[in-house]
């Protein structure tokens, strides 16, 4: 959840603050979201200038970010029509929209890195003619992005043992809320005559959206279980029976969607997070 990752965020910090105390670094790797609360580059690189001059930076990105708030705009403008985001983006080469604000902070973070890893190659592709284009020289490469399945051994509950729907996602990504809003309004409605088909929400979600969206089903159809430690999320998704993940704006690394089939859990989701940038069908999942 949200809570969960800016904690995280936090932890972060302290760490790279330790490092920093303990003498000169051969090589630091700063990963780069931009958070309501900091981004770690924007922190970080300046005091390594200053304090270690000689240590090569790696900034780690998941994704394009100022693609990504671009096409959150799009959602936004669309009123929570998850079709008519979908439709509004049908055609763009991932290049013709960028949210400049974001843009001109992500450009300026790669310009003072020594390199910067992209997690899949069309990301690193896209990168690297942005950079280009704007007079930056900094290197981009490919880290690719791995995942494994979970071990037999791990406790799961039998197939015939599992009910109900997962979704996992907080209220501060309007993608996320548009997903919701799309599966309390036409999927929930089709599982009224079955009893076990609840809809369990992970993330952190505000009290707005709860509200709004429990208006609108039976009492004990949608159940928000907030942000989770990883043990008990494991826990929710060994005996879930499904995993939905309806999201019409992901770009980069659909990571919820890789859990679930970590896991062996039946995944039900859109063609848009399946973009080749994580896997084909049948291909490489």
């Amino acid at each position: 959840g949200d809570a969960g990752q800016h904690l995280r965020a936090l932890g972060d910090l302290a760490l790279e603050r330790q490092a920093a105390a303990r003498g000169p670094l051969d090589m630091a790797i700063i990963p780069l979201w931009f958070w309501n609360l900091c981004s770690l580059p924007e922190e970080f690189i300046p005091q390594l200038r200053a304090s270690t001059p000689g240590t090569a930076i790696v900034v780690m990105t998941d994704d394009v970010h100022a693609r990504r708030r671009a096409m959150l705009a799009v959602a936004r403008e669309a009123e929570g029509d998850a079709l008519a985001a979908v439709r509004a983006q049908v055609g763009l080469p991932a290049q013709a929209t960028l949210d400049d604000e974001i843009w001109q902070r992500e450009l300026a973070i790669y310009a003072a890195a020594d390199a910067v890893a992209a997690v899949t190659k069309a990301d690193a592709a896209l990168l690297d003619e942005l950079l280009a284009s704007s007079g930056v020289t900094t290197p981009v490469h490919v880290l690719p992005f791995t995942a494994w399945r979970c071990p037999e051994d791990e406790p799961q509950a039998p197939r015939g043992a599992r009910s109900g729907l997962l979704f996992v996602g907080g209220s501060a990504n309007d993608g996320n809320v548009a997903a919701l809003e799309w599966l309390v309004d036409a999927v929930v409605p089709y599982l009224a005559a079955r009893r076990d088909a609840v809809l369990s929400v992970v993330g952190a979600i505000d009290s707005e959206t709860m509200s709004r969206l429990l208006e609108r089903v039976p009492v004990g159809r949608v159940v928000f279980l907030g942000p989770l430690p990883g043990w008990h999320l494991e826990q929710v998704l060994a005996r879930v029976a499904v995993f939905v993940s309806p999201v019409v704006t992901s770009s980069g690394i659909s990571t919820k969607n890789v859990m679930a089939m970590q896991r062996g859990v039946p995944l039900v989701t859109t063609p848009h997070p399946r973009s080749p940038r994580t896997c084909r069908f049948n291909r490489g999942a």
